[in-house]
């Protein structure tokens, strides 16, 4: 059990931790928030969360996850495709259920599931898992969490179904398109194509969420 969890192997880390690695460790820690607010946030979203349960997502794992973790790369947080999933369950129970309160018991119930295969060493069993059904996930993921956002890009209402109902539904909301939020989904994509070519320093991500915050 000790093992399984890392014994605390973070804090042997820091016997041999040097001032001098403090500043290049800021660095790093101030480049994955730049990265770590605004994906977060969208994530919630997908999920159909509040944008702050999003942060809550992202804190509260890499925090845990780098006190038990037992390997230096392991990357702890929510990802696109879980908060598809996530999603999927809030919308089976809309109506019923606070999704907050329905996210946050599914949270618990694959945590408890992933700490049972753990301590019983059944993560050998994602080895059998077969590329090509990891790739058709992946795809298929992406493209639904595309669609899902095509309501937020053109301001119009949601519709919950399957993918050709989505996409229809969405087709029949075009004619109460909000002129602000094409305007805002056009101005994001202008500035983040040319930033990531030319100022890949600069963290757009969160310019660009900052400004939508301040623009509306």
């Amino acid at each position: 059990m000790w093992s399984y969890l890392g014994g605390f192997s973070s804090f042997r880390d820091l016997a041999g931790y040097r001032v001098e690695d403090l500043r290049r460790d800021a660095l790093v820690g101030l480049g994955v928030a730049f990265l770590g607010v605004p994906q977060p946030v969208a994530y919630a979203m997908i999920a159909g969360l509040p944008p702050a349960m999003g942060l809550y997502a992202a804190a509260l794992p890499a925090i845990f996850g780098a006190l038990f973790r037992s390997s230096h790369h392991v990357v702890s947080g929510p990802t696109n495709a879980v908060s598809l999933l996530v999603g999927m369950a809030v919308a089976a129970h809309v109506g019923a259920y606070d999704p907050v309160k329905t996210a946050a018991t599914l949270a618990f119930m694959v945590g408890a599931m992933q700490l049972f295969a753990g301590l019983a060493n059944l993560v050998a069993l994602v080895d059998y898992i077969s590329t090509t059904a990891v790739l058709r996930y992946i795809t298929g993921a992406g493209v639904l969490i595309a669609a899902g956002q095509l309501p937020n890009a053109t301001g119009t209402s949601l519709v919950c179904g399957h993918l050709p109902q989505q996409l229809w539904g969405w087709v029949q909301e075009l004619p109460h398109t909000q002129p602000a939020a094409v305007a805002l989904t056009v101005g994001t994509v202008v500035f983040l194509v040319p930033q990531r070519r030319f100022a890949p320093r600069l963290p757009g991500s969160i310019l660009v969420m900052s400004g939508g915050i301040l623009l509306s």
